[in-house]
């Protein structure tokens, strides 16, 4: 029980962290990566959990970071990575030069 709200209470806080990303982007492309990347992340998880209540129809769909497969643990890495860069450039972008 505690380890299943340790991984949903995972998913949230990755979710949550990648919307606050969304917002500090540098540009309208980055933060729309990052919100499609949150949306993923957020449905794939909620379908798998919902399968595995016998909610929602079993389907193929991977938990992401968790289920075997290395296909889906290739394409999740690469695009967290990818996130990753939108952070590191949103909080290390060089001031530009106003003249007023």
């Amino acid at each position: 029980f505690f380890g299943g709200l340790i991984i949903i209470g995972a998913y949230i806080w990755l979710t949550l962290n990648l919307v606050n990303t969304a917002k500090v982007a540098a540009s309208p492309v980055q933060s729309l990566i990052c919100l499609i990347t949150a949306g993923l992340f957020l449905f794939q998880s909620l379908v798998n959990i919902g399968m595995n209540m016998s909610i929602l129809p079993i389907t193929g769909v991977t938990l992401p970071l968790v289920s075997y497969g290395g296909s889906s643990l290739l394409s999740s890495c690469f695009i967290l990575g990818l996130n990753w860069s939108i952070i590191a450039r949103a909080h290390f972008q060089p001031k530009k030069l106003e003249i007023r």
